[in-house]
């Protein structure tokens, strides 16, 4: 195991796994999450017994959360309990000052993007990238609060003169699904991997039009919709407050992620059409800066 895998800490893992986790390793996660102290202190047959697994399971639970062995799961955890970085992500109280709301959000998004590092697959990305590069035409298909990414994403690959169209409208994905072209790419992005609406629309595309990719951009990677894509790029999802969305933080990250690798590939056209968008936004805001002063008044 390297040194990079062991700065991740036990618990982001188990965040972002725990869907493709067995009804016993979850006994075993939910072990380790409400004795910690003890673990560190315990044999793998000893916890076995506490929870009533076998010590097979524990190893495949450890094995599950991306530790190579038993003795390296217990070094970190060891090291997160000294430095307990979830202290953090206690849910938001009433009584909460100003300054102790900033800390708590600010924190926890800055940990999502920590974890994301561990969460996004390079090898998924490269093969995103090829098929963007490709496509004829892109649409970006999200609802909900994950909606707003779509619109992102849009924006980033337009400025690239990528057509691309962002669809967050139900039947209007519809539509777009019963009459793809061949040459179409579909992206699909949802914090849950769950909406109805969505895996419906894989399923029609993987049914009428089985040559065309489809792309997921999730927190959950064990997913029906992360099932039925042919290319997942993974988030994190830390929400213990439902109105705090850290997960957006991280789908726009990879949102980010995927412009920088596209704009690298083209710097030279990049670059050109980076100065004529600057050289056109303040051509616009010359002349709103030359307005009569009593405008608007009238």
């Amino acid at each position: 195991m390297n040194d990079k895998s062991k700065e991740q800490g036990i618990f982001p893992r188990t965040r972002f796994r725990v869907n493709a986790l067995s009804a016993s390793e979850k006994k075993v996660m939910e072990f380790v999450s409400t004795h910690q102290d003890d673990v560190i202190n315990m044999s793998m047959l000893e916890i076995a017994k506490a929870v009533g697994v076998s010590d097979a399971t524990v190893l495949r639970f450890v094995r599950s959360i991306g530790f190579d062995g038993f003795n390296t799961f217990k070094i970190v955890l060891a090291a997160e309990l000294m430095h307990p970085k979830d202290a953090i992500f206690e849910s938001i109280k009433p009584e909460d000052t100003y300054e102790i709301i900033v800390q708590k959000v600010i924190g926890s998004n800055i940990q999502v993007l920590k974890d994301t590092l561990y969460t996004v697959d390079t090898a998924s990305l490269q093969t995103a990238i090829a098929e963007i590069k490709k496509a004829k035409r892109i649409f970006c298909c999200a609802v909900g609060t994950s909606a707003p990414m779509a619109q992102w994403f849009y924006d980033r690959l337009f400025r690239l003169e990528y057509t691309v169209t962002a669809v967050v409208d139900p039947i209007h994905m519809y539509t777009q699904a019963a009459i793809a072209k061949k040459g179409s790419l579909f992206f699909f992005i949802s914090r849950s991997g769950y909406p109805v609406t969505l895996i419906k629309i894989m399923r029609i595309l993987r049914k009428q039009h089985p040559e065309i990719k489809q792309i997921l951009i999730t927190c959950d990677a064990s997913s029906p919709m992360a099932k039925l894509s042919d290319v997942k790029l993974i988030g994190v999802s830390r929400e213990k407050d439902p109105d705090i969305a850290g997960s957006a933080v991280s789908i726009s990250s990879i949102i980010d992620i995927i412009y920088t690798c596209l704009e690298l590939a083209e710097i030279g056209k990049t670059s050109e059409n980076q100065q004529k968008i600057w050289e056109a936004s303040n051509f616009f805001n010359n002349r709103l800066t030359k307005l009569p002063k009593d405008w608007g008044n009238s």
